[in-house]
């Protein structure tokens, strides 16, 4: 938003965390890819809510405001990133003589499938705030009450609901987390405890992963071991964490347009996968659905460097549409 100040190892983290989304979607299900396709699904959407968490501030004194709230930051990047997408699919849908029916149901519904589909974040954030909001007005014992019942609900619960409702409910523990933990994250280490903490989460992580095998918030997919959920997802966002602490020295404007322009990095980069594999296609660099996992970090570094100008051009030109990020 508009005048918050930055939170540099935030910035880092997010930067991090927004290309593993990237790389997430072009990473397969098999082999060492489909290890480390499964690492990062661990915990890199648990972080964006985790701090999310961390950087939210109640400012609103009644339910309206927070409605316009919701409806400027989070309802209107997600009907112009999702419109913006679309419209470079035209072609496509053209040449295929396709009428875009899917995508208008996956828009309307936060489906979540589709190029721009990764937008579903911003609706299932909406209601995390939203409920959020009611939640912190009751005591911390009701509040932890609640957090225990989240996570047994959103395992037992056997359907899935429009608009990822029931996503919302699997997240608000990360949030409440992130939103609590703030004070707890100002703490300095000694650069070596940092660094040793960073690669014992790193290898516990791993382990976390190999024993629970594929997760997901998006499809709530609990993995092999439902109880070993939220332990190593925290795991992960605290690995995150600790090595986001390690660059906060180091600034560059580069990771702060990066970290304030994730969600419409989450929007786009799907249709900027599709135009970059249409050229190395056509460039004879490639085959289009065949790439090397080398290939793939590139591809997914690529994308975020074209991603970085358009980030620039909306903040300039149209920053009410990404709900005034810079």
């Amino acid at each position: 938003m508009a005048g918050v100040q930055r939170i540099n190892w935030v910035d880092w983290g997010k930067a991090f965390a927004i290309y593993l989304v990237v790389l997430g979607h072009l990473l397969s299900n098999n082999g060492i890819e489909g290890k480390i396709h499964d690492y990062i699904y661990l915990f890199h959407m648990p972080f964006f809510f985790f701090i999310s968490g961390l950087l939210f501030k109640i400012k609103e004194n009644n339910i309206r405001e927070m409605g316009l709230r919701i409806w400027r930051s989070l309802i209107v990047p997600y009907i112009f990133l999702n419109v913006l997408s679309d419209i470079f699919l035209i072609p496509s849908w053209i040449l295929g003589r396709e009428w875009p029916v899917n995508n208008l149901v996956y828009f309307l519904t936060a489906d979540g499938r589709g190029e721009p589909g990764p937008t579903w974040f911003l609706c299932c954030l909406a209601w995390v705030w939203l409920a959020f909001y009611y939640i912190s007005k009751l005591s911390y014992r009701w509040q932890w009450a609640i957090v225990i019942a989240c996570g047994v609900v959103a395992w037992a619960f056997p359907y899935t609901l429009f608009w990822r409702i029931d996503t919302a409910v699997m997240v608000l523990p990360f949030f409440m987390a992130g939103y609590y933990g703030k004070k707890l994250l100002t703490w300095q280490m000694a650069a070596w405890k940092t660094v040793l903490a960073a690669i014992v989460l790193i290898i516990v992580t791993a382990g976390f992963s190999c024993l629970d095998g594929y997760v997901s918030v998006y499809i709530r997919s609990w993995g092999n071991y439902p109880v070993l959920y939220y332990p190593a997802a925290f795991a992960g966002i605290l690995m995150l964490v600790m090595v986001s602490k390690l660059l906060d020295k180091y600034r560059t404007k580069v990771i702060y347009v990066i970290s304030s322009g994730t969600i419409v990095i989450m929007g786009l980069h799907g249709i900027v996968l599709v135009y970059l594999k249409s050229a190395m296609k056509h460039l004879g660099l490639t085959g289009f659905d065949h790439y090397s996992m080398g290939e793939k970090f590139l591809l997914g570094g690529m994308t975020i460097v074209v991603l970085y100008f358009v980030i620039l051009w909306l903040q300039r030109y149209c920053p009410r549409y990404i709900g005034n990020r810079k």
